[in-house]
């Protein structure tokens, strides 16, 4: 009886459902006038509410379409939103998409502009019902959400594919951290063309928009080498830079020097995220004494142990900017013929060597919208191990962009080798990669740990492939690096 009870009452509903009584069709939007914000870019701004009008109690289902208008067209002129749905009594719009639409309609930013709702019911065995709603925008002159800063003092010069993206921190507010040396730089909204733009104003702080190559073009100068924080506000219309803490390093390069260089002086590479680490790998056979060299052939300026016959797992290390004490580094007869990877860090009064023997991984595999098997990493693409640390791979490739995963860990955290840039298009040369090691207790962190602006868990950088194809792919992880060819 319960259940009998409980169908009883369910027909009942089902019935009064279908039946959606004697209320007469009416839309209504959510304001009179909507004047856009775009701080508020992503809230909703328009919402059309309409009442469910009646189906005349036939039982039938009642369809709704919506359409709009600009105020005072014809209706053949509307623009249909949806056609032919049910039990839908609501629309909304961000204040971006109404912004962008009373543009399209061409209405000028901070003027008027009016529109025209209507909402039909129709259905089988009742008449078909019509309402209207009037509804006015005034627009805002949208703000690009794209930014970078281009020139010659900037890493990636005038080249606009390589320009310094900054992050967007809220709408029309931009701040990123880079490194700039001496010359010249300003900021473009995409990486197509110099137009449209951002140049200085009356002051170094003010930004004038630059939308017409007819407009002189005139750049921020940067006299001095250093890492600076850049923060742009687009609706202000001001720009902040200011140098941060960390310097740049002193010397450009470092070279290894010792019994198993023969004593000459093996060029180490700059690390692509802190130019204040150096990096090498080698299998050793020799070992005995090391040290660190700062200018090809120079016995001077040397970064040296702390002690004479250190350890190779001593990490404390000084400069010493004449010749002596000659301090340095030792390894063993029983601890040679590995492989090793040292990173020497030259933060100033922070330095420090760090040598590991380097455990190759024996799996390799490649994953992105390049690779075979796309952005699935647990069906990742593997490449073939040849030697101990040296993996290859032929094979079609797409379009899009590529990376390398050491372990297929399913969180994404894992071990990755990278290119040294973002969207690095292959030059068909070797290339120096980029090693990092997501997990918590890594080498990888260990490593970066004095870096400022360094955020493991956040690099994420992939190489661009702008042509499908086939590729031998070769992949050298002791020496940090990689050859990507298109046959």
């Amino acid at each position: 009886m319960a259940a009998v009870a409980c169908l009883a009452t369910s027909c009942r509903e089902d019935l009064k459902e279908l039946d959606k009584g004697s209320t007469p069709l009416a839309i209504s939007a959510n304001a009179d006038t909507l004047v856009l914000d775009q701080t508020e870019y992503s809230n909703t701004g328009l919402t059309l509410s309409w009442t469910s009008g009646t189906n005349e109690g036939t039982g039938h289902r009642i369809y709704y379409s919506l359409e709009l208008v600009r105020a005072g067209e014809s209706w053949e002129n509307a623009t249909l939103i949806f056609n032919g749905q049910t039990q839908k009594y609501e629309q909304t719009w961000t204040v971006e998409d109404i912004c962008q639409m009373a543009i399209d309609n061409g209405c000028k930013p901070g003027e008027t502009i009016g529109f025209t709702a209507r909402i039909t019911a129709s259905g089988e065995g009742f008449e078909t019902q019509t309402s209207t709603c009037d509804f006015v925008v005034i627009p805002y002159e949208p703000i690009t959400k794209t930014l970078y800063i281009v020139g010659n003092a900037t890493p990636g010069g005038w080249t606009l594919s390589e320009a310094t993206e900054m992050e967007m921190k809220e709408v029309g507010y931009f701040k990123t951290t880079l490194r700039l040396k001496k010359g010249f730089f300003k900021f473009v909204c995409n990486k197509e063309s110099m137009l449209p733009g951002y140049m200085p104003g009356e002051t170094s702080e003010d930004l004038l928009p630059r939308a017409d190559a007819a407009q002189q073009d005139k750049m921020w100068t940067v006299e001095t080498d250093h890492l600076y924080e850049v923060s742009v506000n687009l609706i202000t219309l001001k720009m902040q830079m200011r140098e941060v803490a960390a310097v740049m390093p002193d010397y450009e390069q470092l070279y290894l020097i010792g019994n198993e260089t023969g004593w000459n002086f093996w060029e180490m590479d700059r690390d692509p995220l802190d130019p204040f680490l150096f990096r090498i790998g080698h299998f050793w056979t020799l070992g005995q004494d090391f040290k660190f060299g700062t200018a090809s052939g120079a016995w001077e300026n040397n970064f040296k142990a702390t002690s004479a016959n250190a350890p190779y797992t001593q990490e404390s290390m000084v400069f010493i900017k004449g010749y002596d004490p000659d301090n340095k580094w030792v390894l063993n007869a029983d601890e040679c013929n590995k492989m090793y990877k040292i990173c020497v860090d030259i933060h100033t009064a922070q330095e420090r060597m760090i040598m590991r023997e380097y455990v190759p991984f024996t799996e390799m595999y490649m994953v992105g919208s390049a690779a075979p098997n796309g952005w699935d990493l647990s069906n990742a693409t593997a490449l073939t191990l040849v030697d101990d640390s040296l993996f290859t791979w032929t094979g079609t490739l797409n379009a899009g962009e590529l990376k390398f995963s050491c372990d297929k860990q399913a969180d994404w955290n894992g071990a990755w080798f990278m290119p040294a840039v973002a969207d690095q298009v292959p030059t068909g040369q070797p290339e120096q990669l980029l090693f990092i090691d997501k997990n918590e207790e890594s080498l990888t962190r260990y490593q970066y740990a004095q870096s400022e602006n360094v955020n493991v868990t956040d690099i994420d950088l992939k190489w661009k492939i702008e042509e499908a194809g086939t590729y031998t792919i070769t992949l050298d992880q002791l020496h940090d690096r990689v050859t990507i060819i298109k046959q």
